[in-house]
């Protein structure tokens, strides 16, 4: 993916009202996404959840599906989820209660509440131990899904993530070794290069030196 496709990647995703309004957070989103954007294509593990309002009526079903943030969500070689979750459009100064669903099952441990500003706007990162959902690590992904309760609600569609294995990190590792190895092999053997290029200037001293010596005795 060459440079001007990811910023205009990028550019689509996130209204330029967002990024005005939203600051330095704002421009983190930008970037965020824009690595989102290239992680689809580029297998960087990293991806993008949209949040969608979930403001319901008397009979308590959704009565808009409206963009009001976004989530970025990870897997790391520890067996690690890590998600950044950003609202946008929440209501002012109000505190959101967040869950995350993980392959359907609900987080058992206790999460940090997201608190908004005066416009509506905050942000929390969370970090949850897979293990604790049973997942296979045969497995490529996780579905994760991404929930908010306050004076509103909102939630992600459910988004299958990359799943990072030990497995993955050990073939990292092994690899980095072998690669070491190589270095070390070219090392050793530029070495004895040096070591035979010596012996060979150390012969050549010593031939003229005993054709000196030849001459000297004719």
């Amino acid at each position: 993916m060459n440079k001007n496709s990811t910023l205009d990647c990028g550019k689509k995703i996130m209204r330029r009202r967002d990024l005005l309004k939203a600051g330095g957070v704002g421009i983190l989103a930008f970037a965020l996404r824009n690595l989102s954007a290239a992680g689809a294509e580029g297998g960087s593990g990293i991806v993008r959840l949209v949040l969608y309002s979930r403001r319901v009526d008397g009979e308590e079903s959704p009565v808009e599906r409206e963009v009001v943030g976004w989530a970025i969500a990870e897997t790391t070689h520890a067996g690690e989820l890590k998600i950044l979750v950003n609202l946008t459009e929440g209501q002012p100064n109000a505190d959101y209660d967040i869950y995350v669903d993980v392959n359907g099952q609900g987080n058992l441990e206790a999460l940090p509440v997201l608190s908004t500003n005066a416009d509506g706007e905050g942000s929390v990162r969370l970090v949850l131990d897979l293990s604790n959902f049973g997942f296979s690590a045969m497995d490529n992904s996780v579905g994760v899904r991404v929930f908010g309760y306050g004076s509103d609600n909102f939630a992600s569609d459910e988004t299958a993530v990359p799943l990072k294995t030990r497995k993955t990190a050990k073939k990292k590792v092994a690899k980095k070794k072998a690669t070491k190895k190589k270095a070390k092999k070219k090392v050793a053997k530029k070495k004895a290069k040096k070591k035979v290029t010596k012996k060979k200037v150390a012969k050549k001293k010593v031939t003229k030196k005993k054709a000196k010596k030849k001459v000297i005795r004719r």
